[in-house]
């Protein structure tokens, strides 16, 4: 990752900040460490895919690496193999580190339920478990993510003419931060860290400000109906006749979709969507549903969805992801408009 030392990822005026500064947020913040764990845990689902015969059922099927890895690529219109590789290289990345990251997200989804015991039997070192946590900030988006939130953060602080040049540092694990930055000295940590604790006081302040009850209330009321949240058992399959037999076979003999999908060979999944994140015949069959209401089949993500719905929830101030929403929306009026006038961005992560 020595490309990643010491490059600007954004700017400010003449305030630089750069790749450790990304990293330190993401140690400070939490999420480093939410993604070391999965990391870690990654490396001991391939650890054990190690011990598995390649006729194993639990045997993790190439052809599956293959559809996800297009998926990664088509998402960031990478089509050509050289632009691929020119995305991995600037990032620091290698093909085959990409490809392992890849297994380990479908791995740790696979064996959710046997993580505990993986484990118990399976351990990584923590060079390996670094290498592979910087390799999943930078192709799940995470680092994406901090960077954005991180420049929000600059943003805001640059827009308050009396915000503090100066506060307390930020508190970080040192241990994370001495695996996650090994060669960042001590003293040049606990510099940027001081900086970051001056964003954060601007942030928390700024914040105070803008979100109150009373703008909280209004926004969640404003959407109502976006906002509506919906609880759903779902079998999700590319064979269209199968689809048609679950549904019928729900509708004229009133089984539950779990005993209809189980003898058809298929899964039911318990699925959970915010109306305004669907668009397109899925969106507006929900629009209308009720609840206990069989719908489909439905086309979806190039396969047949066929679901009863469970929930249909009313935003709510009781409701703490409405909340969460509510604050992100709120903020995000003033952050977007902060961010698109002041930061200039001199590297995509």
């Amino acid at each position: 990752m020595q490309t990643l030392a010491g490059q600007r990822i954004f700017s400010i005026g003449q305030m630089s900040y750069a790749w450790e500064d990304v990293v330190l947020a993401g140690v400070a913040w939490g999420d480093w460490a939410a993604l070391e764990e999965r990391a870690r845990d990654g490396l001991l689902c391939l650890a054990r895919l190690e011990d598995l015969d390649e006729d194993d059922e639990d045997a993790l099927d190439e052809d599956d690496v293959e559809s996800a890895a297009a998926e990664f690529r088509y998402a960031r219109d990478l089509i050509a193999a050289s632009d691929l590789e020119a995305w991995l290289e600037r990032r620091g990345l290698t093909v085959d580190a990409w490809l392992d990251h890849i297994r380990r997200v479908l791995l740790r989804e696979r064996w959710a339920e046997d993580l505990e015991d993986i484990r118990e039997e399976y351990e990584a070192e923590d060079d390996e478990v670094a290498e592979a946590t910087l390799c999943d900030a930078l192709c799940s988006g995470a680092a994406a993510e901090l960077a954005g939130r991180l420049a929000g953060r600059a943003a805001i602080h640059a827009s308050i003419p009396d915000a503090p040049s100066t506060a307390e540092a930020l508190s970080a694990d040192e241990e994370l931060l001495a695996r996650a930055l090994p060669d960042l000295p001590g003293p040049e940590r606990r510099r940027r860290l001081q900086a970051l604790g001056a964003l954060e006081a601007t942030w928390q302040r700024f914040a105070a400000g803008v979100v109150t009850p009373e703008a909280m209330r209004a926004l969640i009321v404003s959407r109502r109906l976006e906002w509506v949240r919906v609880v759903l058992q779902g079998v999700l399959t590319q064979d269209e006749d199968v689809a048609r037999e679950v549904a019928a076979c729900v509708r004229v003999d009133r089984r539950s979709i779990e005993e209809v999908a189980e003898e058809a060979g298929q899964t039911a999944e318990r699925l959970e969507w915010w109306l305004d994140e669907l668009d397109g015949p899925l969106h507006d069959a929900l629009v209308g549903a009720q609840v206990g209401e069989l719908v489909g089949p439905i086309p979806w993500k190039e396969q047949q969805l066929v679901f009863v719905v469970e929930a249909k929830q009313i935003p709510s101030e009781e409701d703490a992801a409405v909340l969460a929403r509510a604050e992100r929306a709120l903020l995000a009026r003033t952050v977007d408009r902060e961010v698109a006038n002041r930061v200039t961005w001199h590297e995509t992560l």
